[in-house]
């Protein structure tokens, strides 16, 4: 399961740099694996992110043919309809065929009341939502969604505050509401402001906090070392002080044998 999840994270990262072919073999090898353990769940999940491969190149017919099991599955699972909705309004809005897309973007709102609190970004939903409505020039129902996908991050730690604050200013614009309009491009301003302002300070937070734990564990280390520097002196002065014990030793016993030996020379001779 462990190397499935490598090659699936794999075949993410390679789609995100455009490089289809690769994406789609470690999605391949992903699949393969997932199959051989009957994680029936996780196989459909990488038909659609086959899918998503095929849907960058523009091969629809492939595209569809990827998600052909996904949709004769069991989808009474709330989340798994949700993906293949989903799925399928962005194949159409690849197309351009944005009236059709729209029904299953609202059948995914629709849905996500019925997927756990926090699972779907409702705010971004509300947004793409509002995006149709503008495109179609309907900029009443556009600023309706928008300032739903605005109430949806109440609470939410999204980073898309001021996108959302600076597109419906647009909309307020484009309708000749200029006081609605500067009033949004202010709250944009303060969103970005303190949005970055906080990850910039969290971000100093944290280097801080690694540049501490950086500089004292570089101090435990050289008071490490520093030990063993002095254990290895010591040990070393001791070697050496014992040599010149044991030599000083060994000359003052040849001294006692050359003075004994010259004392019986002397009362020989006399």
């Amino acid at each position: 399961a462990t190397k499935a999840t490598l090659y699936k994270y794999l075949g993410k990262l390679k789609r995100a740099n455009g490089e289809f072919a690769n994406s789609a073999e470690y999605f391949r090898k992903s699949r393969q694996l997932s199959e051989e353990i009957n994680d029936s769940l996780e196989v459909r999940r990488l038909d659609l992110e086959l899918f998503y491969v095929n849907l960058a190149q523009k091969d629809y017919s492939q595209a569809l043919a990827n998600i052909a099991h996904y949709i004769d599955s069991d989808t009474t699972n709330p989340l798994k309809a949700y993906e293949l909705n989903e799925a399928i309004s962005q194949f159409f809005i690849e197309r351009e065929e944005f009236d059709i897309a729209i029904v299953y973007l609202r059948n995914m709102l629709e849905m996500s009341g019925r997927i756990g609190k926090g699972v779907i970004d409702r705010s971004q939903l509300y947004h793409r939502i509002s995006l149709y409505y503008r495109n179609k020039n309907m900029l009443d129902t556009a600023i309706s969604y928008s300032r739903r996908s605005l109430a949806a991050l109440n609470g939410n730690a999204s980073t898309n505050g001021h996108v959302y604050y600076n597109y419906i200013a647009g909309l307020y614009e484009a309708k000749g509401d200029l006081t609605n309009a500067i009033d949004n491009y202010k709250k944009a301003y303060e969103s970005h402001k303190y949005t970055y302002s906080n990850y910039t300070s969290k971000n100093v937070s944290r280097i801080e906090s690694l540049y501490e734990t950086t500089i004292k564990e570089a101090d435990l280390q050289n008071e490490r070392n520093n030990r063993k520097y002095f254990t290895l002196l010591g040990i070393m002065i001791i070697g050496v002080l014992t040599s010149i014990t044991l030599l000083l030793r060994k000359r003052v016993k040849n001294f006692r044998d050359e003075s004994h030996l010259a004392k019986k020379e002397i009362r020989k001779a006399e």
